[in-house]
């Protein structure tokens, strides 16, 4: 499994489906966005998105809080696609064989 995948399923957020499947990117992203809402604290949130998404995630924080306000994946997907930190299901399954 890929870090990122086992960083949201140590979250409880589950990448597959039952049927094994990476689940449809919206339903994950607004997962992230709920877990993410959770947090009390703006470090909480920061080390939330570092855990899931590495370096990177701390350039996600205006995105996941208009996500989680507005409750909208498709005002944020474009900003996430654009810094490529989509999980795309070919690259889960190949972190899942390596």
């Amino acid at each position: 499994m890929s870090t990122t995948g086992k960083a949201l399923e140590d979250f409880g957020i589950s990448v597959l489906d039952a049927g094994g499947k990476v689940r449809d990117q919206s339903d994950l992203m607004n997962d992230i966005a709920g877990k993410y809402a959770e947090f009390g604290t703006q470090t909480e949130r920061v080390d939330f998105l570092t855990n899931v998404f590495g370096k990177s995630g701390s350039q996600l924080i205006d995105v996941f809080d208009t996500l989680a306000k507005e409750g909208g994946i498709d005002q944020v997907k474009g900003k996430v696609e654009s810094l490529g930190l989509v999980l795309d299901p070919n690259q889960y399954e190949d972190f899942q064989r390596n």
